[in-house]
């Protein structure tokens, strides 16, 4: 590595700094380009930025007296944890700064947004259309160097990018209420009591009848899960073509579920949580949040969000093993109204409410709020909210699609 040289013209190798000043310049340094890009000058430097203890210290040095993660698990990366909460919370905390806002008026009731894993931006509205864009070919408002400026527009109607859409289709003779996808399909649940597959083209591969208002579903493999308004969930395989399974599995109407390789877990207006074995469709286990009942959930690895319809947030630990839930501790002053989403990284909580509210939070035990959203218009609920790829999308009740992306930087 080059030799430095000192004010007074000598040199010295920065390798043979004792290791305790080495980690002192790097917290100078973003901890991306330690772990990616310092790591590989060399092996000394390699071994260094792959100390998980390190990493951990750093968290814990940063953010004090913050229990982080939420649930404690000896299943994380604390070099990806690391880079996640320092690239979230500078984002978050100066969103003006380093996010792009495009406010896009659909003049309809958005029920529905979803992000694919390949930056697909699906989106399902009040009179019964499904809408793909590819979020690389929606336009930000931007200079034309490519960085936003302040007082740019950031608002445009839908007919001015209809042609960026990938598809635009009637899809269900009902509201769309739900929907999931893959890296190759799409799958769309209504009101009209049907699951729908789709290419990501628009061509419809198969449908499926369900009874029932579907309100929410889930995509693992070739298998889709939709629960419905008339209590029951439904086990489809995409290869065929009718439902393999269905269970009344609540005393009201499935709202939300998550899933693991071995577990269904749903909520109902009837205020429990039911975890349930995936392959026979039996409830195992059951539990019940604090006050009010569960309107979204998010579960990554072991840890549980739920929203609720009184506007609280909870944290629950998850064991895969038994298939049981815990209660860790509420969120204080979480939302006024119902939450309708929540999504989670290692980096940040992303919360979204009908008081018109898209809060992003800690990733911590108590945490607090980095940063604040709000709809476009003063008490326009926010009906659907979705977060990926450093990508967030929020649908209000009076059809304003509203889209944070990184901005582009100058090469």
């Amino acid at each position: 590595m080059e030799d430095y040289q000192s004010s007074s013209g000598e040199s010295f190798p920065f390798l043979e700094l004792p290791p305790e000043l080495i980690l002192r310049v790097c917290d100078y340094l973003d901890s991306f380009t330690v772990i990616n890009i310092l790591s590989k000058v060399c092996l000394f430097l390699s071994d260094l930025a792959n100390d998980e203890l390190i990493w951990k210290t750093r968290i814990r040095k940063r953010w004090p007296r913050k229990r982080y993660p939420a649930v404690q698990t000896n299943n994380i990366d604390w070099k990806d944890a690391c880079i996640s909460r320092e690239s979230e919370y500078r984002k978050w905390a100066n969103p003006a700064e380093h996010m792009q806002r495009k406010d896009i008026h659909f003049g309809i009731c958005i029920d529905v947004a979803h992000i694919t894993k390949n930056d697909h931006l699906i989106i399902g509205l009040r009179n019964h259309t499904l809408y793909n864009f590819k979020i690389s070919d929606i336009p930000m408002a931007c200079s034309s160097n490519g960085v936003a400026q302040d007082g740019e527009n950031h608002s445009i109607y839908v007919n001015d990018i209809s042609s960026k859409t990938t598809f635009q289709k009637f899809a269900h003779e009902g509201w769309i209420w739900a929907i999931c996808s893959d890296e190759s399909k799409l799958c769309s649940g209504g009101w009209d009591a049907k699951i729908k597959l789709w290419e990501y083209s628009g061509e419809e591969i198969s449908s499926y009848k369900c009874g029932s208002a579907v309100l929410c579903s889930s995509m693992m493999g070739n298998e889709i899960l939709a629960g419905t308004f008339n209590k029951t969930l439904f086990k489809i395989d995409s290869r065929g073509k009718e439902p393999i399974a269905s269970q009344k599995i609540h005393a009201r109407a499935v709202l939300c579920m998550q899933q693991t390789k071995r577990w269904i877990i749903t909520s109902s207006e009837s205020k429990i949580i039911n975890i349930i074995d995936r392959n026979t469709l039996k409830t195992i286990n059951t539990a019940k949040i604090p006050a009010g009942y569960p309107g979204c959930m998010s579960l990554v690895g072991n840890t549980m969000y739920i929203g609720s319809n009184l506007g609280a947030i909870y944290i629950y630990s998850f064991d895969e093993q038994l298939g049981c839930l815990a209660y860790i501790e509420t969120i204080e002053n979480g939302h006024e109204k119902t939450v309708r989403s929540v999504r989670q990284t290692l980096g940040c909580i992303v919360t979204a409410s009908k008081d018109s509210m898209c809060k992003i939070w800690e990733p911590s035990g108590t945490p607090s709020v980095i940063h604040t959203l709000s709809s476009t218009k003063e008490k326009d609920e926010i009906c659907t909210m979705d977060y990926r790829n450093d990508k967030l999308v929020m649908g209000t009740g009076e059809g304003t699609l509203s889209l944070f992306r990184l901005k582009q930087t100058n090469t």
